[in-house]
């Protein structure tokens, strides 16, 4: 049993030799049949629709494949790797035979918890036939289909230049890996001299991105960390307004940008680079965080991930639907779990993106409109930072809870993020927050002691009657009353009622 030559058979693979296309049991898993019996069950990573594994199927099995019947599968360790590797190295192919499976999710919509036996030869059809029994499955299926079409569909208006960037990606794993197996030992003697160096990055300069110009991608060995480049436009005009307390954009383009600390920053001579990057890996899955790499002493890289929420939205009096945080919450315990803290949460370290760029300049929007945490510097874990140190932004904390965080009580900690995202969603979200003193006339923060209290109840009790579930409802006004006295138990994303609509 062998598999045809790849390099022959290059676009016939693609129109003659797939006798069928069929869908597995998951809306990321295709069935191949070649037409010399080979069977191929392909698993696609949903994020690029990439080829994440593939296993040799036993060309005699007629199933439909379930992975609950994972041993009757036969696997070829050699063929598997060559039809991976094809179908990742030829995305013109690859992606028609994504396009081929997509046409067929109405006519052959996965299974649950069963698995059905087709004998002999079956066609698309009989699978529709047999699988029309049950209406709901249908109505299942076809919700599927239509999320798949359109992931797939904006994957590929989001990588016209796919071609061009995977062989880069190709080329960047390829020197990692040929950095890791022949400069190990230099690395590891090097590093009991020098700590940066565990941490170190391989680089590819030179490879040329879409636009032409030559540019510097980053990779680790963390493989669920993405594929980071050095920004392609330098913003000399730009970086003047694009400046904090800490950092300032020096590059930016549609997909990353370049920050560098200022010297007045406390990180200026104390950033820990290694360590920092260590605390981004263990946030790479959590999506609400922006993703971000430090590649020297004063200079990070990150994703673009839109607009400031200040800025944009509430210097100028625009509010947003509250139900966009609800990731946000989410993550936010998750890493409360870890204990891991972000510490100085406020709505100038979010943005919000409604649009994505594409290499052309136009703007593609967004069917949802997405939140991100960006700042990353002031957070706080185990391995990371000191737990001690009183940081935060006056309008978001109170004096008992920066007091709490000099101390390191984590318990406070924990409700000091709380409670400053609870004041950033009202200050975004709801439209008479200019009522609540919040700032002053120029737009400055105010130090808030008993942020509900008589004068700002009248105004603030219809919001949160809305937003908060009844059962919570004391529990929320006691928080924001005095968050050291009365931290919430449950964490923020569990007493908020996300069914309602702004």
């Amino acid at each position: 049993m062998s598999l045809p030559s790849l390099s022959d058979d290059l676009f016939s693979i693609a129109n003659t030799n797939f006798q069928s296309v069929e869908t597995g049991k998951d809306h990321n898993e295709l069935v191949l049949a070649l037409n010399d019996g080979n069977r191929f069950l392909v698993r696609f990573s949903r994020g690029n629709w990439k080829v994440n594994h593939v296993t040799h199927l036993n060309p005699d099995n007629h199933q439909l494949f379930s992975l609950k019947r994972i041993e009757t599968f036969v696997s070829s360790t050699t063929h598997c790797r060559r039809v991976s590797q094809f179908l990742n190295s030829h995305l013109t192919i690859r992606n028609k035979i994504i396009e081929r499976a997509l046409e067929q999710w109405d006519v052959a919509p996965h299974l649950q918890d069963e698995t059905v036996t087709f004998k002999g030869d079956c066609s698309i059809l009989e699978m529709d036939a047999e699988l029309k029994k049950t209406e709901s499955k249908r109505a299942q299926a076809q919700t599927e289909k239509t999320n798949s079409i359109r992931e797939f569909d904006e994957f590929l208006r989001l990588n016209r230049s796919s071609k061009t960037m995977h062989s880069a990606q190709k080329k960047i794993k390829q020197a990692f890996a040929e950095f890791m197996v022949t400069k190990k030992q230099k690395v590891e003697q090097a590093s009991k001299k020098n700590k940066f160096l565990e941490c170190r990055l391989s680089t590819l300069k030179h490879v040329k991105h879409p636009s032409g110009v030559p540019v510097t991608y980053y990779v680790t060995d963390n493989i669920k960390a993405p594929l980071i480049r050095e920004p392609t436009k330098v913003h000399d005009d730009l970086s003047l307004k694009m400046e904090g307390m800490f950092k300032k954009v020096t590059k930016l383009d549609c997909d990353f940008l370049e920050l560098t600390f200022l010297a007045r920053s406390m990180f200026a001579k104390s950033f820990d680079v290694n360590n920092y990057n260590k605390l981004m890996d263990r946030l790479v899955e959590f999506p609400s965080f922006s993703k971000t790499r430090a590649i020297r002493l004063k200079t990070v890289l990150a994703c673009n991930v839109g607009k400031d929420l200040y800025t944009h939205f509430i210097c100028i009096g625009r509010t947003i639907d509250y139900t966009l945080f609800k990731p946000l919450c989410i993550d936010l315990a998750k890493v409360h779990k870890m204990f891991i803290f972000v510490r100085d949460i406020k709505p100038h370290n979010m943005t919000i993106k409604q649009n994505v760029t594409l290499e052309t300049g136009a703007l593609l929007p967004l069917e949802t409109s997405k939140l991100y945490f960006i700042d990353l510097d002031f957070m706080v874990s185990e391995e990371y930072e000191r737990y001690e140190h009183k940081l935060g932004t006056d309008l978001y904390t109170t004096i008992k809870l920066m007091e709490a965080k000099k101390r390191g009580d984590k318990k406070l900690i924990r409700a000091a993020d709380n409670y400053a995202l609870l004041l950033t969603m009202i200050e975004s979200c709801f439209d008479k927050a200019h009522q609540l003193g919040l700032r002053d006339p120029d737009g400055l923060s105010n130090q808030t002691t008993d942020f509900y209290n008589e004068y700002t109840a009248p105004v603030l009790s219809p919001w949160l009657n809305k937003v908060i579930k009844p059962q919570y409802l004391s529990d929320v006004i006691l928080f924001l009353t005095s968050p050291h006295e009365y931290p919430l138990i449950l964490d923020l994303h569990q007493v908020i009622n996300w069914s309602t609509s702004h």
